[in-house]
């Protein structure tokens, strides 16, 4: 009797009411993540770390970001990848990098927000393909309700939803990315104003409260036997 899409590709195509992915931002908030759990689970004390959160595919721009990492050349930085099994070919590419790779294999939901925490970035470099000119990553949600510091590409409506609390780079440009990681690594109070930036606009936009505000109305009039 409705219908609901998740991007904006999605609702130029099909029409409906545009209901993004959204995250519980009363339960997933800054702070509830620890930290140093994580930190010690990924023996990176003492170094900064820039974190990929999901399963490495193309499409996702994992090896835009590992050549970014590569380009960047520099000792203090670790590279996360949470959610790739070190045993796989993806895992045993990226690990080629050398030591100051950590590979994570899939973890519980509840254990992300542990691993948010210990990360100075947050990457989420998608590829502009068929895969993904429809797709919004669930992932950009996670980080930007547990107030991370982001690095995204120009893909679907990732500038929508990070538009002045992240730093936004072409895809497919390994170099651009090295460049806005440098950049929230060497700027930390620049960085923890956008990060700031984001959990409000995830609380605004992107939050529990906002889906039902679109929601509900819409479930409401299908009950009342309304015409679409």
């Amino acid at each position: 009797d409705r219908l609901t899409v998740a991007s904006r590709f999605l609702e130029r195509r099909f029409g409906g009411v545009l209901i993004p992915h959204v995250r519980d931002t009363e339960s997933w908030r800054p702070g509830v993540g620890d930290a140093a759990r994580a930190r010690s689970r990924l023996d990176v004390e003492g170094r900064r770390v820039v974190m990929f959160l999901g399963t490495p595919r193309d499409h996702k721009g994992i090896d835009d970001l590992a050549l970014a990492i590569r380009d960047l050349k520099r000792p203090d930085l670790v590279f996360a990848v949470i959610g790739c099994a070190p045993e796989s070919r993806t895992g045993r590419r990226l690990a080629s990098l050398g030591s100051g790779v950590r590979l994570v294999g899939p973890v519980p939901f509840y254990e992300i927000p542990d691993f948010l925490a210990a990360a100075d970035c947050v990457a989420v470099p998608q590829r502009l393909t068929s895969d993904t000119v429809g797709q919004v990553p669930a992932k950009l949600f996670d980080a930007m309700a547990l107030g991370c510091p982001i690095v995204s590409t120009r893909v679907s409506m990732i500038p929508e939803i990070l538009d002045g609390c992240g730093v936004l780079v072409d895809p497919g440009r390994p170099e651009e990315l090295a460049h806005a990681i440098a950049f929230l690594l060497e700027h930390p109070e620049e960085a923890a104003a956008l990060a700031q930036k984001a959990r409000t606009r995830c609380v605004e936009r992107y939050s529990y409260r906002s889906a039902r505000a679109a929601l509900f109305p819409l479930l409401e009039s299908v009950l009342r036997g309304e015409p679409a």
